[in-house]
């Protein structure tokens, strides 16, 4: 499977290309044989009128004008003048070679099946043109018993009037439908559903000089041709010239006035015995009907520590936005409280960089909690921080996902005594219980490109307890075993990219640098691949960011 968006659009193209190449010749090739055994053979009554022939010849023609062409058209030989005359040359071509092959067959119908001998009749209105014919049931030298003779369906033979209709319908068919796809392409959704879950490089991917540092960056917020704003980055000491253009939207620069500022907070350990041993000492309990006790949180650790803030364009989407969170991550891993090492280095190893949560409000009196606070937004992928975070002016607490997340659950039980006089015991709890929701182990390091999911296979698993019913049990689901999806896995039948930025053009990357080169060279549009088509270019520019700039300029 391609390891980058560029190698997998190729793959899926030449899929394509295969079915688009091959159905048209297969259906030519069918119509000349569907042809063939209409006309070869002896006629029932009279033989095929001119409008008969010209329906058959005319649209095995025009099929064989239509596969020519769709196969001069993929190659990306396009100019009309090219695709009329090769699709006219070969269409008429294989009509000319038609009336041989038809008179063969109707021979050898004649010798093999009907055993008789082919004569030949004369024209009379033109007594230059021969009809072949077959006499059967003949009796040698008797004048009177000359048999019976048979007319072909067709004698092989078509009239100037009919070539010149033909070669008209063979450049009509090359013309005509040489853009006609078999079916519609699937590459622009493909590669859409594949850069869900892709990576943003950070500052990787920002343009022009300097390079930004510590996330310090601002972002284009022009719209661009498929409505979304460009979010271009460059770094925050960039000073633009009056009207100088983005490098992406090719329009004036303009930066987003909105900044947002969160607060970046992550767990302490990723230990789930840990976590959920704290969990079991803070489970609340109370009396059934009575209101529930306030939270004592026995335990008093913090379950969340917060590692700093940074302020981020909210033109951004979530991906780009985390790429520069992991980015910060390396200096807030050096920090002396070794509570913020620890949880710094953890998130740079296992947070995911598609998927993290926002927590409106400041609760940095509640990091005892497991779910500080209920009112969050889970943020993944290619949504906009604008989309998902509206301008309400309170904080912004960023949670860092690293595969773990709190589920709250609720149980009650009763407890009777010896005693009946003694009214049974009946009492509510509450904890949370953590469940992986990303992979887990050493496979996790330097990944990142996972996103939630908590499935019920799962939840039955983390939440069953020693009471698991027998496999013969009859009617009782069955708690399965819990796989967490790793970035290794297959998605839609394709491996996810790695190292691949996307946009509107193509780019090489400096090595030296590690910047894209901005002088322009080409082939960087999209409009120029020649080896897609129209179609396919256009799906691509409304369905995603077609732009792959792969290290090393490949």
């Amino acid at each position: 499977m391609p390891l980058d968006p560029l190698q997998f659009i190729g793959t899926r193209r030449a899929a394509e290309g295969a079915l688009e190449s091959t159905v048209p010749l297969m259906v030519a090739g069918a119509g000349w044989y569907a042809a063939y055994r209409t006309l070869y053979g002896a006629s029932a009554g009279r033989p095929a009128t001119t409008v008969e022939l010209t329906v058959v010849l005319g649209a095995c023609v025009a099929l064989t004008a239509w596969a020519v062409g769709r196969q001069f058209y993929i190659i990306g030989r396009r100019k009309p003048t090219t695709i009329a005359f090769w699709g006219t040359l070969l269409a008429l071509g294989a009509l000319a070679g038609m009336g041989p092959v038809v008179r063969l067959g109707f021979g050898n119908l004649c010798t093999d099946a009907l055993a008789g001998n082919l004569v030949e009749l004369v024209d009379l209105v033109d007594d230059s043109l021969g009809h072949t014919a077959c006499q059967t049931r003949a009796v040698p030298g008797n004048a009177y018993l000359q048999g019976t003779v048979i007319l072909p369906t067709w004698n092989g033979h078509l009239s100037v009037f009919q070539w010149l209709l033909m070669a008209a319908l063979g450049v009509m068919g090359a013309l005509g439908l040489r853009e006609r796809r078999i079916r519609r392409t699937r590459v622009p959704h493909q590669v859409d559903e594949l850069l869900r879950l892709a990576a943003a490089a950070g500052s990787a991917g920002a343009a022009g000089t300097p390079a930004p540092t510590l996330a310090q960056i601002q972002a284009c917020k022009n719209p661009t041709l498929w409505g979304e704003p460009c979010a271009q980055t460059y770094s925050k000491d960039k000073v633009f010239l009056p009207g100088e253009w983005c490098v992406r939207c090719q329009q004036g620069f303009s930066p987003a006035e909105r900044s947002l500022r969160f607060t970046v907070v992550s767990l302490f350990t990723a230990e789930l015995d840990v976590l959920n041993g704290l969990e079991r000492q803070d489970t609340m309990s109370w009396d059934c009907g009575a209101p529930m006790d306030e939270d004592p949180r026995i335990s008093g650790q913090e379950r969340w520590v917060v590692l700093g803030t940074i302020d981020l364009p909210d033109v951004l989407t979530v991906s780009q936005a985390l790429a520069f969170v992991h980015e910060v991550l390396g200096s807030w891993a050096g920090s002396k409280d070794e509570r913020v090492k620890e949880a710094a280095r953890l998130a740079k190893e296992r947070a995911s960089r598609l998927c993290a949560w926002v927590w409106y409000g400041r609760h940095v009196s509640r990091l005892t909690f497991a779910r500080p606070t209920r009112d969050v937004v889970f943020a993944s992928g290619p949504t906009r921080l604008r989309d998902i975070l509206p301008d309400t002016g309170r904080e912004l607490m960023l949670q860092l996902d690293i595969g773990l997340l709190p589920l709250e659950v609720r149980t009650a039980y009763k407890q009777g005594f010896a005693n009946n006089s003694r009214p049974p015991l009946l009492q509510n709890s509450k904890r949370d219980v953590w469940v992986p929701v990303g992979p887990l182990g050493p496979q996790a390091k330097g990944k990142g490109i996972w996103v939630d999911r908590i499935e019920g296979a799962g939840l039955r698993t983390w939440l069953s307890t020693a009471r698991i019913p027998p496999r013969e049990a009859a009617g009782v689901p069955m708690p399965l075993p819990y796989h967490p999806v790793t970035s290794s896995m297959p998605v839609d039948g394709a491996d996810l990219p790695a190292n691949a930025v996307i946009d509107l053009v193509r780019r090489p990357i400096d090595d030296k640098t590690d910047e894209p080169i901005m002088v322009p060279t080409p082939g960087e549009s999209v409009a120029e691949w020649d080896w897609l088509e129209w179609e396919q270019i256009e799906l691509l520019r409304r369905q995603c960011l077609v732009q792959v700039v792969v290290p090393g300029g490949r």
